[in-house]
This record gives structure tokens, C-alpha cells and sequence, in this order.
């Protein structure tokens, strides 16, 4: 095609291009940005309609533009549009929408003809071949999508390694791998949800035929015979099936093992009452007393185990809907706020523009604070106090290559490490550039010589054990988890925990013996438990940790304090070697105020004197 002017330069359906984006903003199924949220996403409809201007010549005459521009946005009118406001009133209003063409949401394929003659207008206009397309910048891949809807061979980059995985799942995927098929993975054959949905969709079963699928296919997977159902099924009796249903497959994976990792940070309540009454039961519910919200707790896949609520109930009684069970209720948000930390209490205190969680003129919910005094709470109830260093009381020093000072009542930091966070081979190096160097450097040293030595071993030593060497084994979840499910079992009862944070290759750890305990008990039956689980988990025998571990005696709250300001910066140092990205971390502090939180439903309501304030 000659450079020759483009019917944009003279004419463009502006009007229709905006309001079907307006109207393509609300569109939720089958859009590409579904797949995932983009900044600047550019609507379809703008992107369709400034394409085919841009690649098509301008006819030169007024009436031909406005024929193209119809053609493609097609004609503005108005309609009555009514809506009910919030007092009940219907309000009438004119609203403009489009009627034909090919911009508006779905009218791509109901008008299929006419994007079918604006293809062939196009390759007429660049001599009968598709045109070639390039997006620079393509971000969410709207404009070479529609190029490609054009007909023309799109070719789309972007430096954003997001926006690159977005264009090959957009553009690329579905068009090499349309009509191909593949066997479903076997963990998705047993989700009924998803087999339901697939056997009834992609399928095109009726409820009868999906049913004696689903039944015939949970046969199959039990005794591991071949299915003869109507749809393709492997030598090996795996259900084939395309690649949007993989797709949904895999996603379903991901949200699986999400909600199992996640749900304890989105908690799950249940109130207590019947069954909402249907039919002949309608007004014959039995009257109850109405009890607390409780916490429903999680099964293994961390979905919420209602029926563990339930089981003081027989079936008997659950089977008489009129009877007041506990009922999961769907949760409508989780409000997340930034946190500081008091410097006096060292309470957590969020940071909420405002407590309003509704405030409108007939419903106003306020989220209600309120403080606790500082505690140290344990399992007998006892308040224990922080105790430090004191140079009166007897200690007493265990043996070992590390000093061990042992008080009873005091606050220790500990640090255990994994058995291969120290390369044996820079082990012996730093033992025997060390006993070369002394024989060079008799004793008695200088300020000079001493400031040497420190940098040559003890802080060398210090930066290899930081170098992040080994397998790293504490940066895995499920193995973190089993540390610090270790850590907090005997919490309050045979020790307090202060704070801990857990690395990839070591733990830190302020501990407080309780009673009789002492701090060799404590750290044996730590490295021993979770030594035989990581073992266990990792099919392998051998050690795990370091005979020795490194421990110290708080001297002062100053010390104190400098220790917890540690352990909180711990995750944001430099691993040499590793990504600090990898670290699995964990932090708690339970010597602190706390903040409990409720909702106050009973906030006076503009023009009423009923509702009272709850104290």
C-alpha cells in the first residue's frame, strides 16, 4: 500500500468508540483482562475501531467516511434507562447507546459478516496479502489481539517479563494450540465440581447423562478399569479435553494449594440457627438462644470443616431443618491495614483512615478498639516477668567450643543453624589460616594486630555463616512450618517465646525457660523433633543441625531491645548468594499490649433515638 492518507486522518466513530469502552469496562466473562489485571488497559472496542481506520484508506468522500464510520461503530441513539434508588424511587433518565456495527461487546460475532468484509477490505487495500502489525509496547496485547481479529499478522513485544507471559497466554497459546487435545490431569478427576461443570459444558451432557458419567467415572478411578463413556478417553483412561479446560484445570490446582497455605490468614465464622425454611416448614422453626459467632476451623485442604462445629449434634437432629445448627457465613471483606509498633507497650496498632465500615443514612457500622494491659500470658495464668543478667545470683558454664552460661530465671538469645550452613571445607581453611596466623602474631598483641585478627577470622567467619551456603532447607515452606509449629508448641507452658524469626539456614530465637526447664532441654527437644519430621518429610536419615548452637544471657533491656531489632531486620539483610526473596521468615512477639477488635452494629442512626451506642 502507497503512502497514501487513512481514513483516521479524516474520519473516526469516536462517539460509538466511547461508549461501547464505557460499556466493555463492566464486561467480566470471556474478556482477556479476566486473565489478569493490567495498568492502561486499552478497551477492545477503541482498539478495533483505531485499527481498522488506521489500515484503511480514506475514500475521499464525505458520504463514503460516514458510510465506513456507521459501519464500524454504527449509529448512537437513545433509550430510557429506569433505575431504583436506595429510597425505592424509580428514576427515569437517556441514555446513549450504540445499535450495529462491530465495536460493541459480543457484536464481533453477531455482525460476523461485516468483520468479515472489513478483512477482505483491508488485504484489498495492501494488495491482497494480510498486513503486518507491530505493538512495541503491546502490555495487555489489546491492539495486536484485534489486529490478529483483522486478519493481519500481529507481532507484539514488551519489556514487562508480566506483560510477556500475558501475550504468549493471550495471542500465541490459543492460536497454535486451538483443536488440540490433551488428557486432564489426574488430581482434577476427582473434583466432582469441576468434572460436573465439564461433562455438563465442554460435553454438552443433560443432567441424566452427566450423572451416570460422573458415577461410571468414580468407578473408574476407584478400580482403575476403562471407562467406555461417550467422550475420548486414553489407553491409560485419562478424559481428554482442550486447552481452556486445562486452563481452568491447573487454576483450579493453584487455588487449591493458595487456600490451603492461606486460610488461616482469612478466618471463617458460623452462627448458630436453623436451616431457612422451605415449604411446609415455613413459620415452624423451634425458638433457640442465640450464641456467639464461632471460628470454624480448617480441614487439611484449608477449607472450613464445618461439620467438626456439628459433630455435638446427632443426625438425627441435623435432619430436622427446623433445628439451630451452625451455618457457615460467606465472609464480605478483609480489611488489611499497615501496623506500627508503640514504643512503650509494643502493642500493634493498625493504621485506619477511618473505623466506619458502613455509614449510610439507615445503617452505620463502626469497628470498635480496645486496648489490654501489657501481659506475658501462659497456660497457668501467670503474668511472667523479663528477667536479666544478674552478677549476684550463681552460674553456672556448660562445656562446649562456644560459651554456655546458664542462670536460672534469665532470657537467652539462641541461634541454631543447619548441619550444612557451614561448609566443612571453609572449615578447616579458616581453622588452619588461623593457627598460622597466630604463630606469625604471638601474644601479646597490639590495637592494631587485634583489629586485624577480628576482620581475618572472627568477622570472616560470621559473613560465611550469613553467605547462605547449603540446601537451605528452612526456606520450603512445609519444613519452616514444621520449625515453627515446634517452636510454639510448648509456648507458655515450658518456655516463652519473646521473638523468633526463622531463616533459610538457621533460627533465631529469645527464649525463657519457665519452671524447672532448662535451656539445653528446651533446644534438645526442638532439634530432635523437628530433625526427625524434616527427615521424615525428605524420605533421608542423617543430621540435620549443628551439634553446637550459640547462646547468650540478656544483660539489660537496652540489650533487650537491640536482640528484638535484630531479629525483626534479620530478613532484610544480604545473603550472599541466595535471594533474600527465598528467605521463609516468621516473626512473633507475644510481650506486648493487645488490641481487640469488635463491630459496634448499634451506631444511632441519623433521625433515630433508639439505637444506643454499646460502651
Amino acid at each position: 500500500m502507497t503512502d497514501i492518507p487513512r481514513l483516521i486522518e479524516h474520519a473516526f466513530p469516536l462517539k460509538q468508540a466511547s461508549l461501547d469502552s464505557v460499556h466493555e469496562k463492566n464486561v467480566r466473562h470471556g474478556h482477556i483482562s479476566t486473565l489478569h489485571i493490567w495498568p492502561a488497559r486499552r478497551p477492545l472496542a477503541a482498539c478495533r475501531a483505531a485499527l481498522i481506520a488506521t489500515l484503511l484508506p480514506d475514500p475521499g468522500i464525505p458520504e463514503k467516511r460516514k458510510e465506513l464510520c456507521e459501519k464500524i461503530g454504527g449509529k448512537v441513539v437513545k433509550k430510557i434507562e429506569r433505575k431504583k434508588m436506595p429510597n425505592g424511587q424509580i428514576v427515569e433518565r437517556e441514555k446513549e447507546v450504540t445499535e450495529g456495527g462491530i465495536l460493541h461487546w459480543g457484536r464481533e460475532t453477531e455482525n460476523k459478516e461485516v468483520l468479515d468484509w472489513f478483512r477482505e477490505e483491508i488485504k484489498k487495500a495492501y494488495g491482497g496479502r494480510a498486513p503486518k502489525v507491530l505493538d512495541p509496547f503491546a502490555g495487555g496485547g489489546a491492539i495486536p489481539l484485534e489486529a490478529m481479529r483483522l486478519g493481519c499478522e500481529a507481532t507484539s513485544i514488551d519489556i514487562n517479563p508480566v506483560a510477556w507471559f500475558i501475550l504468549k497466554c493471550t495471542l500465541e497459546y490459543p492460536q497454535k494450540l486451538a483443536g488440540k487435545t490433551w488428557p486432564l490431569p489426574e488430581f482434577i478427576l476427582s473434583n466432582e465440581t469441576f468434572m460436573r461443570e465439564f461433562f455438563t459444558k465442554a460435553k454438552g451432557y443433560s443432567k441424566t447423562e452427566t450423572e451416570k458419567a460422573l458415577e461410571r467415572l468414580g468407578r473408574k478411578l476407584k478400580e482403575g478399569e476403562q471407562g467406555t463413556l461417550n467422550f475420548k478417553v486414553t489407553e491409560d483412561g485419562s478424559i481428554e479435553a482442550d486447552l481452556a479446560w486445562h486452563v481452568r484445570a491447573w487454576g483450579q490446582w493453584v487455588l487449591d494449594h493458595a487456600r490451603k497455605e492461606l486460610a488461616q490468614y482469612y478466618p471463617v465464622y458460623a452462627e448458630l440457627e436453623p436451616l431457612k425454611s422451605t415449604g411446609g416448614d415455613a413459620g415452624s422453626t423451634k425458638p433457640y438462644e442465640k450464641q456467639p459467632m464461632r471460628l470454624v476451623p480448617l480441614k487439611e485442604d484449608g477449607n472450613p470443616d464445618i461439620d467438626a462445629l456439628n459433630k455435638e449434634f446427632t443426625k438425627e437432629y441435623l435432619a430436622d431443618k427446623r433445628n439451630p445448627r451452625w451455618i457457615v457465613k460467606p465472609t464480605v471483606a478483609y480489611l488489611w491495614a499497615r501496623t506500627v509498633k508503640c514504643k512503650n507497650c509494643r502493642a500493634t496498632i493498625p493504621l485506619l483512615k477511618t473505623r466506619w465500615l458502613c455509614k449510610k443514612e439507615k445503617k452505620r457500622v463502626l469497628l470498635t478498639v480496645e486496648a489490654t494491659s501489657p501481659s506475658l500470658s501462659n497456660t497457668s495464668g501467670e503474668t511472667p516477668l523479663l528477667q536479666y543478667f544478674d552478677p549476684n545470683e550463681p552460674i553456672s558454664n556448660l562445656s562446649g567450643n562456644l560459651p554456655h552460661w546458664r542462670q536460672e530465671g534469665v532470657t537467652y538469645f539462641v541461634t541454631f543453624r543447619l548441619a550444612d550452613s557451614m561448609p566443612q571445607e571453609k572449615l578447616r581453611q579458616w581453622e588452619e589460616e588461623r593457627e598460622a596466623w597466630l604463630k606469625e602474631h604471638p601474644e601479646p598483641h597490639d590495637e592494631e594486630t587485634r583489629k586485624e585478627y577480628y576482620r581475618l577470622f572472627p568477622d570472616r567467619f560470621q559473613s560465611w555463616l550469613d553467605a547462605g551456603y547449603g540446601e537451605c532447607l528452612l526456606a520450603r515452606l512445609e519444613l519452616k512450618e514444621i520449625v515453627e509449629n515446634a517452636l510454639l508448641n510448648f509456648q507458655g507452658d515450658r518456655y516463652h517465646l519473646d521473638e523468633y524469626v526463622i531463616m533459610p539456614n538457621h533460627v533465631h530465637v529469645l527464649v525463657s525457660p519457665s519452671g524447672q526447664k532448662t535451656l539445653s532441654n528446651i533446644l534438645q527437644s526442638w532439634k530432635s523433633y523437628t530433625a526427625h519430621r524434616i527427615n521424615k518429610h525428605l524420605e533421608r536419615n542423617g543430621p540435620v543441625w549443628q551439634k553446637e548452637s550459640f547462646d547468650h544471657i540478656m544483660r539489660s533491656p537496652w540489650q533487650m531491645e537491640r536482640v528484638r531489632q535484630y531479629i525483626r531486620d534479620n530478613p532484610k539483610g544480604k545473603l550472599q548468594g541466595k535471594r533474600r526473596d527465598d528467605a521463609s521468615t516468621v516473626m512473633r512477639r507475644d510481650v506486648a499490649s493487645t488490641i481487640v477488635f469488635g463491630i459496634d452494629k448499634d451506631v444511632p442512626v441519623k433521625g433515630s433515638n433508639t439505637a444506643q451506642r454499646r460502651e
